[in-house]
C-alpha cells in the first residue's frame, strides 16, 4: 500500500513540476483571495 502511495505522489509532484507555472499562478491567486479574506479589503 505505501508503494503505492509513494508511486501516486511522485507522479503527482512530478505532474505539479511539469506544470510549475500554472501552480505558481494558482497559488500566488490563492494567496492573494486569503490575504483579502483575512483584511476584509478589496
Amino acid at each position: 500500500m505505501r508503494c503505492v502511495l509513494a508511486k501516486s505522489m511522485f507522479l503527482l509532484w512530478h505532474y505539479l513540476f511539469k506544470r510549475s507555472r500554472c501552480l505558481v499562478n494558482d497559488v500566488r491567486r490563492m494567496n492573494n483571495g486569503v490575504f483579502k479574506t483575512m483584511t476584509g479589503k478589496e
